[in-house]
């Protein structure tokens, strides 16, 4: 009996390694006292909240909820205090959207994907968010083809988050097979190409992982921000003789063509 034996999903691998973190206490507080209509003691939660939480995506789309002004005000008093934190302009952008102001929401989601471009220190279901606002922005502004782009790059983060957990449960082909999948949505996500170059080398398929390894190097330099020290689920991805030969060859490269 192998992981190709069974012919269904396994819904308790999303308690597995990489699954979702349960939101804080009180994140649940504000939201009860928000659905009980309590704004204002909600709101006092949420702002210590994302005092200490700043990149907790949960928070902004409720704080969001209890009143779009007092959001947009708080909102940009996050992103003064700490203008590497992506997260204030991606939420005022979703905001900037939802009140129809396109431009200034596309430039501000534009700033804050320049912050941190492959979302790294986000974990699954979060990372990439600022490119699913951006694939609304455009697709209100009538560019569907790039609207669906932006769309195919988070589903192929998405299907890849799941190919992490599979992973994790040791259902190692398919997880494979789920990162190649991947990566026909959307071939130029670094995070994707390497976690497959690593899971391949790991396999013992090293002229399979060798193209990964390749094209994720080429890739690095512009998929990392001002943020950015590794992409999540990559860690690992200079190991081995075989990747760091590749990295050498092809930073050297991109040296001699600058």
């Amino acid at each position: 009996l192998n992981e190709d034996s069974f012919g269904f999903e396994m819904p308790s691998l999303n308690q597995l390694h990489n699954a979702p973190s349960p939101p804080p206490i009180a994140y649940l507080a504000a939201n009860a006292l928000a659905a009980l209509g309590w704004k204002d003691e909600a709101r006092v939660i949420l702002n210590d909240l994302l005092n200490q939480k700043p990149g907790f995506d949960s928070a902004y789309e409720l704080l969001i909820s209890l009143g779009e002004d007092s959001a947009m005000s708080r909102i940009d008093e996050l992103f003064a205090r700490d203008q590497f934190e992506e997260r204030p302009l991606i939420w005022k952008a979703e905001l900037l959207r939802r009140q129809n102001k396109l431009e200034p929401a596309e430039t501000t989601v534009r700033r804050a994907i320049s912050i941190d471009p492959s979302d790294g220190e986000q974990g699954p279901d979060d990372r990439m968010r600022a490119y699913a606002v951006l694939a609304e922005i455009r697709d209100a502004r009538g560019d569907k083809k790039e609207a669906d782009f932006f769309r195919g790059a988070v589903s192929a983060i998405r299907l890849s988050e799941k190919a992490d957990r599979y992973y994790s449960a040791g259902l190692l082909k398919r997880a494979i097979r789920m990162y190649e999948d991947s990566l026909k949505l959307f071939a130029d996500a670094y995070c994707i190409q390497s976690r497959l170059a690593l899971k391949l080398a790991e396999a013992g398929r090293f002229n399979e992982a060798e193209p990964h390894y390749r094209k994720a190097f080429e890739l690095m330099p512009d998929s990392f921000g001002r943020m950015e020290s590794h992409c999540f689920g990559c860690e690992g991805a200079f190991s081995g003789e075989i990747a760091q030969a590749i990295a050498e060859e092809v930073f050297t490269l991109s040296l001699i063509h600058i």
